[in-house]
């Protein structure tokens, strides 16, 4: 199976021309409150400032390491990697700040970006998912969570390390990145983190010393279908069963994300949720509804198949069914909800034309679930 890697194409994407779709205006209930930023990704509130912190990928840059280590296979690879990787901090007012810079920023051959993936308070501490790793241009910094203390990160946990140990029970075809790709991660209420890996379809458990453990091997379940499912999205609802979604797989026809369950204790795996497409992120809000954001939901038949001005966030109404909240969204990346209710949406996540200071935060009011 050869999905993955032409999926994963897709996931940080950062210089390809992308059609623009007609529906080009966002909803009323959505405003653009902050911009000037890198390939935004993962966002997340600091529970007692405030303050919006943001993980962005970069620009990419031209470090090369073929010949080092085991690279990524092509037509990803050979990944160059830089150093334009930053955590921003936005203010109310919308000003950006850097709290961290300096950090990984890799382009594949398609000109697509990997980097910060994710940031995440737990246990008042500030954590980062950074994908990085000698297989993808970085000599010296691995897939790994970094701890951000002072403006200064601090690696707790080698994800690389884990994944070349610990394979997953069906692996694909050796086309798969040697130190696998994490994608996002959610603090569970222990204190620990559980991260998603989109090239392995696993969900791996790091304690808050480091110690990574594997929590569930999905593909013990997704090799059930033809392909890997390449899951990106994470959260855990009030009764602490986790929730894993799905981008999908070429060439993203409509419908083709699946959400999973992950039941708590027992870990059974269960799919729960269909009818999206090209799945991002999804997260439980204060009403106790799950809201899913997707990347595009339109497709040209041909590559690169998403089209701009698609991307929706939805929520599951009390009756199970599907409620659409924002329409219009640019290749968004990521969602977290604020302390006052409204969800803040990493747009222009994965990059328009390559160029620097296209990502934006969009301000959504969600209004009251139906």
């Amino acid at each position: 199976m050869k999905t993955w890697k032409m999926t994963l194409l897709f996931l940080m994407m950062g210089g390809i021309s992308y059609p623009i779709g007609a529906q080009a205006e966002l909803s009323a209930n959505a405003k653009v409150i902050a911009t000037g930023l890198n390939n935004p990704r993962g966002l997340a509130f600091e529970p007692r400032s405030g303050l919006l912190y943001v993980a962005e990928a970069g620009l990419g840059g031209s470090n090369n390491t073929t010949g080092l280590c085991e690279q990524a296979p092509p037509p990803l690879g050979p990944i160059t990697g830089g150093s334009t990787g930053r955590i921003s901090v936005i203010d109310a007012s919308g000003r950006r700040f850097t709290l961290v810079d300096g950090l990984p920023s890799l382009k594949t051959q398609f000109g697509d970006i990997l980097g910060p993936t994710d940031v995440e308070f737990s246990q008042g501490k500030l954590y980062v998912l950074i994908q990085a790793g000698c297989s993808k241009g970085d000599l010296n910094v691995p897939n790994a969570v970094f701890e951000i203390t002072g403006g200064v990160p601090r690696l707790v946990a080698d994800l690389s390390d884990f994944t070349i140990k610990n394979p997953q029970s069906y692996p694909p075809d050796s086309d798969q990145d040697p130190e696998g790709a994490p994608a996002s991660f959610k603090a569970d209420k222990q204190g620990g983190l559980l991260v998603v890996d989109a090239n392995r379809s696993t969900v791996n458990r790091m304690t808050p010393d480091g110690k990574v453990t594997r929590f569930v091997d999905l593909t013990q379940f997704i090799m059930g279908f033809t392909v890997y499912d390449t899951p990106v999205a994470i959260d855990i609802d009030s009764s602490g069963n986790v929730f894993v979604g799905s981008f999908g797989y070429l060439p993203f026809a409509p419908s083709s994300s699946t959400i999973y369950k992950i039941t708590s204790g027992t870990r059974q795996v269960f799919p729960i949720g269909w009818g999206f497409t090209t799945l991002i992120d999804m997260v439980f809000g204060p009403d106790g509804a799950l809201y899913v954001l997707e990347t595009s939901t339109a497709n040209t038949g041909n590559f690169p198949f998403l089209i701009r001005n698609t991307g929706r966030l939805s929520r599951l109404n009390r009756y199970g069914a599907l409620e659409f909240v924002t329409t219009g969204l640019d290749m968004p990346s990521a969602m977290t909800f604020g302390p006052d209710g409204k969800l803040y949406v990493s747009n222009r996540g994965h990059g328009v034309l390559g160029l620097p200071g296209q990502g934006e935060i969009v301000k959504i009011d969600p209004g009251p679930r139906r």
